[in-house]
Protein backbone atom coordinates (compact mmCIF):
# COMPACT_ATOMS: atom_id res chain seq x y z
CA UNK A 1 0.00 0.00 0.00
CA UNK A 2 1.59 2.99 -1.15
CA UNK A 3 1.74 6.15 1.10
CA UNK A 4 -0.74 9.40 0.76
CA UNK A 5 1.13 11.62 -2.13
CA UNK A 6 0.69 15.63 -2.53
CA UNK A 7 3.96 16.20 -4.15
CA UNK A 8 4.61 20.16 -3.65
CA UNK A 9 8.36 19.92 -4.92
CA UNK A 10 10.13 18.05 -7.84
CA UNK A 11 12.81 16.17 -7.01
CA UNK A 12 15.06 15.32 -3.83
CA UNK A 13 18.28 13.68 -3.44
CA UNK A 14 19.08 11.00 -1.22
CA UNK A 15 22.97 10.10 -0.33
CA UNK A 16 23.12 6.70 0.85
CA UNK A 17 21.15 3.59 0.71
CA UNK A 18 21.27 2.17 4.00
CA UNK A 19 18.46 2.59 6.55
CA UNK A 20 18.56 6.51 7.53
CA UNK A 21 18.25 6.64 3.82
CA UNK A 22 15.42 4.22 2.82
CA UNK A 23 13.58 6.46 5.57
CA UNK A 24 14.27 9.72 4.02
CA UNK A 25 13.42 8.78 0.56
CA UNK A 26 10.12 7.14 2.16
CA UNK A 27 9.24 10.34 3.78
CA UNK A 28 10.34 12.38 0.65
CA UNK A 29 8.28 10.30 -1.34
CA UNK A 30 5.10 12.16 0.29
CA UNK A 31 6.15 15.40 -1.11
CA UNK A 32 8.57 15.51 -3.65
CA UNK A 33 7.59 14.37 -7.25
CA UNK A 34 11.04 12.17 -7.81
CA UNK A 35 12.85 10.23 -5.21
CA UNK A 36 16.42 9.86 -6.49
CA UNK A 37 18.82 7.41 -3.81
CA UNK A 38 22.74 8.17 -4.57
CA UNK A 39 24.32 4.73 -3.47
CA UNK A 40 28.54 4.87 -4.02
CA UNK A 41 28.74 1.10 -3.70
CA UNK A 42 27.67 -2.14 -5.57
CA UNK A 43 24.05 -3.51 -3.53
CA UNK A 44 25.31 -7.13 -2.95
CA UNK A 45 23.15 -9.43 -0.15
CA UNK A 46 26.83 -10.44 1.35
CA UNK A 47 28.47 -7.56 2.08
CA UNK A 48 28.73 -3.95 2.14
CA UNK A 49 31.54 -1.71 1.20
CA UNK A 50 30.55 1.12 2.78
CA UNK A 51 28.70 -0.22 5.86
CA UNK A 52 31.38 -2.42 7.26
CA UNK A 53 28.67 -3.26 10.02
CA UNK A 54 26.63 -5.06 7.57
CA UNK A 55 27.07 -8.56 8.19
CA UNK A 56 26.98 -8.28 12.36
CA UNK A 57 24.22 -8.96 14.21
CA UNK A 58 21.53 -6.23 14.79
CA UNK A 59 19.15 -5.72 17.48
CA UNK A 60 15.41 -3.62 15.78
CA UNK A 61 14.37 -2.16 18.86
CA UNK A 62 10.45 -2.47 20.00
CA UNK A 63 9.76 1.14 19.27
CA UNK A 64 11.81 0.99 15.72
CA UNK A 65 9.59 -1.86 15.03
CA UNK A 66 6.39 0.02 15.39
CA UNK A 67 7.83 2.80 13.27
CA UNK A 68 8.84 0.75 10.67
CA UNK A 69 5.16 -0.96 10.44
CA UNK A 70 3.56 2.64 10.72
CA UNK A 71 5.74 3.56 7.71
CA UNK A 72 5.81 0.56 5.69
CA UNK A 73 2.30 -1.65 6.79
CA UNK A 74 3.61 -4.82 4.26
CA UNK A 75 7.36 -5.09 5.83
CA UNK A 76 6.45 -7.28 8.58
CA UNK A 77 4.61 -9.26 6.63
CA UNK A 78 7.55 -9.87 4.10
CA UNK A 79 9.99 -10.54 6.75
CA UNK A 80 8.03 -12.74 8.25
CA UNK A 81 7.21 -14.70 5.29
CA UNK A 82 11.25 -14.94 4.33
CA UNK A 83 11.94 -16.19 7.54
CA UNK A 84 11.99 -13.19 10.86
CA UNK A 85 10.81 -14.42 13.88
CA UNK A 86 8.37 -12.35 15.54
CA UNK A 87 8.83 -12.16 19.59
CA UNK A 88 7.97 -10.25 22.92
CA UNK A 89 9.77 -7.57 23.94
CA UNK A 90 9.42 -9.72 27.67
CA UNK A 91 10.94 -13.00 26.32
CA UNK A 92 12.85 -12.40 23.93
CA UNK A 93 16.31 -13.02 25.43
CA UNK A 94 17.95 -14.65 28.24
CA UNK A 95 19.77 -11.72 29.23
CA UNK A 96 22.92 -12.23 32.15
CA UNK A 97 24.21 -8.92 33.54
CA UNK A 98 25.49 -7.69 36.74
CA UNK A 99 25.82 -10.66 38.36
CA UNK A 100 22.23 -12.14 37.49
CA UNK A 101 19.69 -13.34 34.71
CA UNK A 102 17.37 -10.31 34.13
CA UNK A 103 13.78 -11.73 34.35
CA UNK A 104 11.31 -12.64 31.45
CA UNK A 105 7.81 -12.37 31.09
CA UNK A 106 5.31 -11.64 28.21
CA UNK A 107 4.79 -7.64 28.13
CA UNK A 108 2.48 -7.55 25.06
CA UNK A 109 5.17 -5.96 23.06
CA UNK A 110 6.56 -7.00 19.53
CA UNK A 111 9.78 -7.14 18.20
CA UNK A 112 11.52 -8.79 15.34
CA UNK A 113 14.35 -10.67 15.12
CA UNK A 114 16.05 -11.11 11.91
CA UNK A 115 19.80 -10.68 10.07
CA UNK A 116 20.77 -7.02 9.10
CA UNK A 117 20.96 -8.31 5.41
CA UNK A 118 17.14 -9.01 5.24
CA UNK A 119 15.82 -6.13 7.00
CA UNK A 120 17.31 -4.04 4.51
CA UNK A 121 16.72 -5.66 1.78
CA UNK A 122 12.87 -6.08 2.57
CA UNK A 123 13.09 -2.26 3.16
CA UNK A 124 15.03 -1.22 0.42
CA UNK A 125 12.27 -3.24 -2.04
CA UNK A 126 9.39 -1.57 0.07
CA UNK A 127 11.04 1.59 -0.96
CA UNK A 128 12.01 1.41 -4.56
CA UNK A 129 8.19 -0.05 -5.12
CA UNK A 130 6.96 3.91 -4.38
CA UNK A 131 5.88 5.66 -7.56
CA UNK A 132 8.89 8.28 -8.24
CA UNK A 133 11.61 6.55 -5.92
CA UNK A 134 14.96 5.57 -7.99
CA UNK A 135 18.18 4.36 -6.93
CA UNK A 136 21.55 4.59 -8.56
CA UNK A 137 24.72 2.44 -7.47
CA UNK A 138 28.38 3.31 -8.08
CA UNK A 139 27.12 7.06 -7.79
CA UNK A 140 29.57 8.61 -5.18
CA UNK A 141 28.78 12.58 -4.01
CA UNK A 142 31.85 14.55 -4.58
CA UNK A 143 30.10 18.08 -3.42
CA UNK A 144 27.18 20.35 -3.13
CA UNK A 145 26.11 22.34 -6.05
CA UNK A 146 24.70 25.95 -4.69
CA UNK A 147 23.51 29.23 -5.60
CA UNK A 148 23.43 32.44 -3.87
CA UNK A 149 26.02 33.93 -1.33
CA UNK A 150 26.21 34.95 2.42
CA UNK A 151 24.24 38.04 2.11
CA UNK A 152 21.13 36.64 0.23
CA UNK A 153 21.56 32.83 1.46
CA UNK A 154 22.43 29.99 -0.12
CA UNK A 155 20.46 27.37 -1.37
CA UNK A 156 21.73 23.91 -2.21
CA UNK A 157 20.05 23.03 -5.53
CA UNK A 158 22.13 19.88 -6.44
CA UNK A 159 25.10 17.41 -5.82
CA UNK A 160 28.79 16.69 -8.27
CA UNK A 161 28.30 13.23 -7.88
CA UNK A 162 31.44 10.93 -9.30
CA UNK A 163 30.00 7.83 -12.04
CA UNK A 164 31.26 4.69 -13.33
CA UNK A 165 31.02 6.60 -16.51
CA UNK A 166 32.84 9.84 -15.27
CA UNK A 167 31.47 12.89 -13.70
CA UNK A 168 28.42 14.72 -13.43
CA UNK A 169 25.77 17.39 -11.52
CA UNK A 170 22.47 15.95 -10.79
CA UNK A 171 20.12 19.00 -9.39
CA UNK A 172 17.46 19.23 -6.86
CA UNK A 173 15.35 21.04 -4.59
CA UNK A 174 16.46 18.99 -1.62
CA UNK A 175 19.03 16.96 -0.77
CA UNK A 176 19.73 14.83 2.52
CA UNK A 177 22.99 13.59 3.67
CA UNK A 178 22.59 10.05 4.89
CA UNK A 179 25.69 9.07 3.84
CA UNK A 180 26.50 7.48 7.62
CA UNK A 181 29.62 8.32 10.13
CA UNK A 182 32.17 9.44 7.29
CA UNK A 183 30.18 12.17 6.15
CA UNK A 184 31.46 15.02 4.38
CA UNK A 185 28.74 17.52 5.25
CA UNK A 186 31.22 19.38 7.87
CA UNK A 187 33.72 20.39 4.93
CA UNK A 188 31.08 21.40 2.45
CA UNK A 189 29.61 23.42 4.82
CA UNK A 190 33.04 25.29 5.59
CA UNK A 191 33.44 25.24 1.35
CA UNK A 192 30.17 27.27 1.57
CA UNK A 193 31.62 29.59 4.16
CA UNK A 194 28.90 28.11 6.94
CA UNK A 195 30.71 27.22 10.34
CA UNK A 196 31.14 23.45 10.79
CA UNK A 197 29.03 21.69 13.16
CA UNK A 198 30.79 21.16 16.98
CA UNK A 199 31.29 17.56 17.57
CA UNK A 200 30.95 15.46 20.94
CA UNK A 201 32.69 11.98 21.62
CA UNK A 202 32.00 9.11 23.58
CA UNK A 203 35.10 6.86 23.97
CA UNK A 204 34.30 2.88 23.39
CA UNK A 205 37.38 1.69 21.33
CA UNK A 206 35.20 -1.20 20.56
CA UNK A 207 35.89 -4.52 18.52
CA UNK A 208 33.38 -7.30 17.80
CA UNK A 209 33.15 -10.19 15.64
CA UNK A 210 30.37 -11.78 14.50
CA UNK A 211 30.01 -15.07 12.63
CA UNK A 212 26.53 -17.20 11.84
CA UNK A 213 25.67 -20.41 13.00
CA UNK A 214 23.51 -23.42 11.83
CA UNK A 215 20.72 -23.89 15.07
CA UNK A 216 21.19 -27.08 15.99
CA UNK A 217 17.92 -29.17 16.64
CA UNK A 218 16.36 -29.12 19.28
CA UNK A 219 17.14 -25.63 19.69
CA UNK A 220 18.43 -25.05 22.99
CA UNK A 221 17.72 -21.55 22.96
CA UNK A 222 14.59 -22.44 21.79
CA UNK A 223 14.28 -19.04 19.47
CA UNK A 224 15.05 -16.99 22.34
CA UNK A 225 18.41 -14.55 21.90
CA UNK A 226 21.40 -14.97 24.47
CA UNK A 227 22.80 -11.79 25.83
CA UNK A 228 25.55 -11.66 28.10
CA UNK A 229 26.51 -7.77 29.35
CA UNK A 230 29.63 -6.98 31.23
CA UNK A 231 29.60 -5.48 34.40
CA UNK A 232 31.70 -2.73 34.06
CA UNK A 233 34.75 -1.60 34.39
CA UNK A 234 35.82 -4.73 36.01
CA UNK A 235 34.33 -6.75 33.04
CA UNK A 236 34.67 -5.73 29.25
CA UNK A 237 33.70 -8.63 27.39
CA UNK A 238 30.32 -9.57 25.62
CA UNK A 239 28.30 -12.48 24.00
CA UNK A 240 25.25 -12.21 21.66
CA UNK A 241 23.28 -15.19 20.13
CA UNK A 242 20.52 -13.91 17.90
CA UNK A 243 17.80 -15.88 15.74
CA UNK A 244 17.89 -15.32 12.33
CA UNK A 245 16.03 -16.60 8.96
CA UNK A 246 17.61 -19.24 7.74
CA UNK A 247 17.12 -21.26 10.70
CA UNK A 248 20.28 -19.78 12.03
CA UNK A 249 21.97 -17.94 14.84
CA UNK A 250 23.81 -14.62 14.23
CA UNK A 251 26.81 -15.21 17.47
CA UNK A 252 28.55 -11.79 18.09
CA UNK A 253 31.29 -11.39 20.89
CA UNK A 254 32.11 -7.94 21.53
CA UNK A 255 34.74 -5.98 24.05
CA UNK A 256 35.42 -2.85 25.07
CA UNK A 257 38.53 -0.64 25.51
CA UNK A 258 40.27 -2.69 22.89
CA UNK A 259 39.51 -6.26 24.70
CA UNK A 260 38.59 -7.67 21.34
CA UNK A 261 38.82 -11.15 19.15
CA UNK A 262 40.80 -11.76 16.59
CA UNK A 263 37.90 -13.23 13.58
CA UNK A 264 38.87 -16.45 13.55
CA UNK A 265 36.71 -19.18 14.80
CA UNK A 266 39.61 -20.30 17.25
CA UNK A 267 39.70 -16.91 18.93
CA UNK A 268 36.05 -16.41 19.04
CA UNK A 269 35.07 -19.43 20.93
CA UNK A 270 38.35 -18.88 23.61
CA UNK A 271 36.56 -15.22 23.88
CA UNK A 272 33.02 -16.83 24.66
CA UNK A 273 35.01 -19.29 26.80
CA UNK A 274 36.40 -15.95 29.20
CA UNK A 275 32.29 -14.59 29.25
CA UNK A 276 31.13 -14.37 32.71
CA UNK A 277 28.80 -17.34 32.43
CA UNK A 278 29.58 -20.11 29.92
CA UNK A 279 26.59 -20.07 28.46
CA UNK A 280 27.82 -19.13 25.07
CA UNK A 281 30.85 -21.55 25.29
CA UNK A 282 27.93 -23.97 25.87
CA UNK A 283 26.56 -23.51 22.88
CA UNK A 284 29.27 -22.91 20.47
CA UNK A 285 31.43 -26.25 21.19
CA UNK A 286 28.54 -27.77 19.56
CA UNK A 287 27.50 -25.88 17.11
CA UNK A 288 28.30 -25.66 12.76
CA UNK A 289 29.50 -22.31 12.02
CA UNK A 290 28.47 -21.05 8.33
CA UNK A 291 30.97 -18.56 7.05
CA UNK A 292 34.04 -16.76 8.40
CA UNK A 293 34.02 -14.80 11.25
CA UNK A 294 34.40 -10.55 10.42
CA UNK A 295 35.37 -7.71 12.44
CA UNK A 296 34.50 -4.00 13.21
CA UNK A 297 36.12 -1.54 15.46
CA UNK A 298 34.27 1.14 16.69
CA UNK A 299 36.46 3.37 18.44
CA UNK A 300 33.41 6.02 19.30
CA UNK A 301 30.07 7.46 19.40
CA UNK A 302 30.23 10.91 17.84
CA UNK A 303 27.72 13.20 17.59
CA UNK A 304 27.40 16.80 15.20
CA UNK A 305 25.56 19.53 16.63
CA UNK A 306 24.04 20.95 13.29
CA UNK A 307 21.22 21.96 15.77
CA UNK A 308 23.72 24.47 17.64
CA UNK A 309 24.16 26.40 14.24
CA UNK A 310 23.25 30.13 13.06
CA UNK A 311 23.14 29.66 9.74
CA UNK A 312 22.78 26.20 7.23
CA UNK A 313 21.98 26.26 3.40
CA UNK A 314 18.54 26.24 2.64
CA UNK A 315 17.54 22.88 0.70
CA UNK A 316 20.51 20.39 2.66
CA UNK A 317 19.75 18.37 5.77
CA UNK A 318 21.92 15.89 7.12
CA UNK A 319 20.53 12.63 8.96
CA UNK A 320 20.99 9.00 10.63
CA UNK A 321 24.95 8.43 11.40
CA UNK A 322 25.91 11.24 9.50
CA UNK A 323 23.99 13.55 12.32
CA UNK A 324 24.95 10.90 15.37
CA UNK A 325 26.98 7.82 14.86
CA UNK A 326 26.34 5.48 18.13
CA UNK A 327 27.99 2.94 19.35
CA UNK A 328 26.10 -0.07 17.39
CA UNK A 329 26.17 -2.58 20.17
CA UNK A 330 23.71 -0.83 22.29
CA UNK A 331 21.03 -1.33 18.92
CA UNK A 332 20.00 2.24 19.06
CA UNK A 333 21.29 3.34 15.43
CA UNK A 334 17.97 2.20 12.82
CA UNK A 335 15.23 3.06 15.75
CA UNK A 336 16.68 6.72 15.51
CA UNK A 337 16.82 6.96 12.24
CA UNK A 338 12.78 6.05 12.38
CA UNK A 339 12.24 8.43 14.71
CA UNK A 340 13.93 10.97 12.50
CA UNK A 341 11.62 10.39 9.64
CA UNK A 342 8.65 10.76 11.44
CA UNK A 343 10.26 14.32 12.39
CA UNK A 344 10.97 15.13 8.90
CA UNK A 345 7.35 13.92 8.22
CA UNK A 346 6.36 16.20 10.47
CA UNK A 347 8.47 19.15 9.36
CA UNK A 348 7.62 18.65 5.42
CA UNK A 349 3.92 18.85 6.43
CA UNK A 350 3.78 21.94 8.33
CA UNK A 351 6.68 23.72 5.75
CA UNK A 352 3.74 25.02 3.38
CA UNK A 353 6.08 24.90 0.34
CA UNK A 354 8.73 26.84 1.83
CA UNK A 355 12.29 25.14 2.69
CA UNK A 356 13.93 27.94 3.91
CA UNK A 357 14.13 27.46 7.40
CA UNK A 358 13.35 23.34 7.37
CA UNK A 359 16.62 23.35 8.50
CA UNK A 360 16.30 24.89 11.59
CA UNK A 361 13.12 22.95 13.15
CA UNK A 362 14.17 20.01 11.66
CA UNK A 363 17.57 19.49 13.42
CA UNK A 364 15.33 20.99 16.44
CA UNK A 365 13.08 18.67 16.23
CA UNK A 366 14.82 15.50 16.45
CA UNK A 367 16.97 16.40 19.37
CA UNK A 368 15.10 14.58 22.22
CA UNK A 369 15.22 11.15 20.52
CA UNK A 370 19.01 11.54 19.98
CA UNK A 371 19.88 13.40 23.52
CA UNK A 372 17.68 9.93 25.09
CA UNK A 373 19.39 7.64 22.87
CA UNK A 374 22.81 9.31 23.70
CA UNK A 375 22.45 9.20 27.52
CA UNK A 376 21.99 5.63 27.61
CA UNK A 377 24.97 5.28 25.50
CA UNK A 378 27.30 7.96 27.67
CA UNK A 379 25.65 6.70 31.10
CA UNK A 380 27.16 3.16 29.93
CA UNK A 381 30.44 3.76 28.15
CA UNK A 382 31.52 5.82 30.65
CA UNK A 383 32.30 3.09 33.01
CA UNK A 384 35.01 1.72 30.83
CA UNK A 385 36.42 5.58 31.02
CA UNK A 386 36.90 7.28 34.05
CA UNK A 387 38.43 10.43 32.48
CA UNK A 388 35.36 10.96 30.46
CA UNK A 389 33.78 13.62 32.46
CA UNK A 390 30.14 12.94 33.77
CA UNK A 391 28.08 15.93 35.97
CA UNK A 392 27.56 14.80 38.99
CA UNK A 393 23.62 14.45 37.95
CA UNK A 394 24.87 12.08 35.13
CA UNK A 395 26.66 10.01 38.03
CA UNK A 396 24.26 9.56 40.00
CA UNK A 397 22.14 8.31 37.29
CA UNK A 398 24.98 5.89 36.64
CA UNK A 399 24.66 4.54 40.11
CA UNK A 400 21.17 3.93 40.39
CA UNK A 401 21.40 2.01 36.71
CA UNK A 402 23.51 0.01 37.93
CA UNK A 403 20.91 -0.65 41.01
CA UNK A 404 18.48 -0.97 38.36
CA UNK A 405 20.16 -3.31 36.29
CA UNK A 406 20.87 -5.78 39.36
CA UNK A 407 16.66 -5.42 40.78
CA UNK A 408 15.87 -6.49 36.97
CA UNK A 409 16.99 -9.92 37.83
CA UNK A 410 14.60 -10.32 40.48
CA UNK A 411 11.84 -7.52 40.09
CA UNK A 412 8.92 -7.83 37.50
CA UNK A 413 8.15 -4.27 37.88
CA UNK A 414 12.02 -3.44 37.16
CA UNK A 415 12.00 -5.88 34.56
CA UNK A 416 9.52 -4.10 32.89
CA UNK A 417 10.45 -0.56 32.92
CA UNK A 418 13.93 -1.54 32.38
CA UNK A 419 12.72 -3.45 29.09
CA UNK A 420 10.27 -0.58 27.81
CA UNK A 421 12.62 2.06 28.30
CA UNK A 422 15.69 0.23 26.96
CA UNK A 423 13.25 -0.40 23.76
CA UNK A 424 12.49 3.06 23.98
CA UNK A 425 9.02 2.89 24.06
CA UNK A 426 9.08 4.96 27.27
CA UNK A 427 11.33 7.50 28.65
CA UNK A 428 14.02 7.25 30.97
CA UNK A 429 11.90 8.93 33.44
CA UNK A 430 10.15 6.06 34.27
CA UNK A 431 12.38 4.40 35.50
CA UNK A 432 11.84 6.93 38.44
CA UNK A 433 8.14 5.96 38.68
CA UNK A 434 7.31 5.68 42.12
CA UNK A 435 6.04 2.04 41.61
CA UNK A 436 9.88 1.28 39.81
CA UNK A 437 11.80 3.61 42.63
CA UNK A 438 11.05 2.15 45.86
CA UNK A 439 11.26 -1.02 44.22
CA UNK A 440 14.69 -0.32 43.58
CA UNK A 441 15.11 0.93 47.00
CA UNK A 442 13.76 -1.64 48.60
CA UNK A 443 15.74 -4.31 46.85
CA UNK A 444 19.18 -2.42 47.91
CA UNK A 445 18.12 -2.75 51.54
CA UNK A 446 17.38 -6.48 51.46
CA UNK A 447 20.16 -7.54 49.40
CA UNK A 448 23.15 -5.10 49.76
CA UNK A 449 24.97 -3.37 47.44
CA UNK A 450 27.61 -5.98 46.81
CA UNK A 451 25.70 -9.20 46.96
CA UNK A 452 25.50 -11.31 44.31
CA UNK A 453 22.19 -12.06 42.78
CA UNK A 454 22.70 -15.26 41.30
CA UNK A 455 25.68 -17.13 41.17
CA UNK A 456 26.94 -17.12 37.52
CA UNK A 457 25.75 -20.46 36.75
CA UNK A 458 24.44 -21.93 33.12
CA UNK A 459 20.82 -21.54 32.21
CA UNK A 460 21.12 -23.87 29.62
Amino acid sequence: MNPARSPMYKKAIVMGSSFSGLCAARILNEFFEEVWILEKDALDASSRRGVPQYLHSHVLLARGFSGLNALFPELEHELLERGALKTDIGTYARWYQWGGWKRNFPMGIGALSCSRALLETALREQVLALPGVHLLTGHKVTGLVSQGDSKTGITVNGVHVQTPNGEKTLEAEMVMDCSGRGSHAPKWLTDLGYSAPRASEIPARVGYVTCKYNTPVPDPLEQQALIISPAAPREQRAGLVLPIENHQWSVTVAGWCSDHPEPTHEDLIKFAQSLPVPDLYQLLVKAEPVGEPVRHLIPSSIRRHYEKLRAFPKGFLVMGDALCSFNPTYGQGITVAVLQAEHLQECLSESQGELKDLWRWFFKRIQPAIQTAWSMVELEDSRFFPEHPLSPAKKFLQRYLTRVHRAATQDHEVSRAFYQVLNMKEPPQALFHPRVLWRVLLFYKQVGQTAPVYQRSSRL
